[in-house]
């Protein structure tokens, strides 16, 4: 089981696979240079730990019909959709002329669904009509669903914004049973294929992995991802950014404007990428070679609408 454990203690980076975008995008437009900076793979400690753990749990589904799962909780902006995009882009779906391949289901909640939302969502990713599967029972959409998982060769199903799903009101009724029916749905699904799971969502689905034994024994794997603190660590985090940066020379982000971006970002990984983002496009549409003050306090006012700048 992976601890529970924040963005610490060391960082392990892997330039190799963005050298060559970057050097792509270098004399790209000001809009290419903030797509990439925003979208930019800077695989922090607790980003190799999730992908080393879920290569396993894949792994897993070729020997196991139980194979497991993974918990990634934390608020947002602190690396969860980071690690399910990568998950996506390393596993993608490809379409032949006789099937589709889908190693990975995702689907994600704005709001408590229902069991045949869920059924119906997952088999028209997996290539269903939705005409032939609309006002079917539920029975016959699971039914569905488990022999279209074994043909489309799934091994992991991640279900993002999760908290939607297992955070129900604690009654009497439901005491050990957080996540109610459709708790108890996953649960008998997860049972019936050999498909990992993967629930990504906000805090307080710790208490689910704590106090219902029938969702932790079933998926233990919890990964608990929070924002940096002014360390080591999150220098490290600066420099390596810096180094990635579309720009023709280094800005110095680490040693020249550390604690400000700290200050600025309060340690949240998407927010610290999109202002990074947000400066290097204002620093090439001035064809400036680098990062400079005047930029990033232009970006923080633009990306925060705050008078207080740390950058002034």
């Amino acid at each position: 089981m992976i601890g529970l454990f924040d963005n610490q203690p060391s960082l392990r980076f892997n330039h190799r696979v963005e050298k060559f975008d970057r050097q792509n995008v270098l004399n790209g437009t000001p809009a290419e240079k903030f797509a990439f900076m925003e979208n930019v793979t800077v695989p922090i400690n607790s980003f190799q730990n999730a992908r080393d753990f879920i290569d396993a749990l894949l792994m897993r589904t070729k020997r196991s019909k139980r194979p497991g799962g993974l918990w990634i909780i934390g608020e947002g902006g602190v690396g969860k959709s980071f690690i399910l995009a990568d998950l996506m882009s390393r596993y993608p779906t490809i379409d032949t002329d006789v099937a589709r391949i889908t190693p990975v289901l995702g689907i994600s909640f704005e709001e408590r669904p229902s069991v045949s939302s869920i059924l119906i969502e997952l088999l028209i990713q997996l290539g269903q009509d939705p005409q032939l599967i609309h006002y079917r029972r539920n029975s016959d959409l699971q039914r569905m669903l488990i022999e279209a998982l074994k043909s489309c060769g799934t091994m992991v199903i991640f279900f993002d914004e999760a908290h939607h799903i297992w955070l129900t009101a604690r009654t009497r009724k439901n005491a050990d049973r957080l996540g109610g029916v459709l708790g108890d749905f996953l649960k008998q699904l997860y049972d019936k294929t050999n498909v990992a799971f993967i629930f990504c969502g906000t805090p307080g689905l710790v208490e689910i992995f704590k106090e219902d034994a029938q969702a932790n024994t079933r998926w233990s794997g919890t990964l608990l991802l929070k924002p940096f603190n002014f360390d080591s660590v999150f220098i490290g985090l600066l420099r390596s950014l810096d180094a990635a940066a579309p720009l023709k020379e280094l800005c110095m982000l680490a040693e020249n404007y550390g604690e400000k971006l700290y200050k600025s970002t309060r340690g949240n990984f998407r927010l610290l990428k999109r202002l990074l983002a947000e400066a290097i496009y204002i620093a090439a549409t001035r064809n400036a070679d680098k990062l400079s003050l005047e930029h990033l306090a232009e970006a923080h006012f633009g990306v925060f609408c705050d008078q207080e700048n740390p950058f002034k």
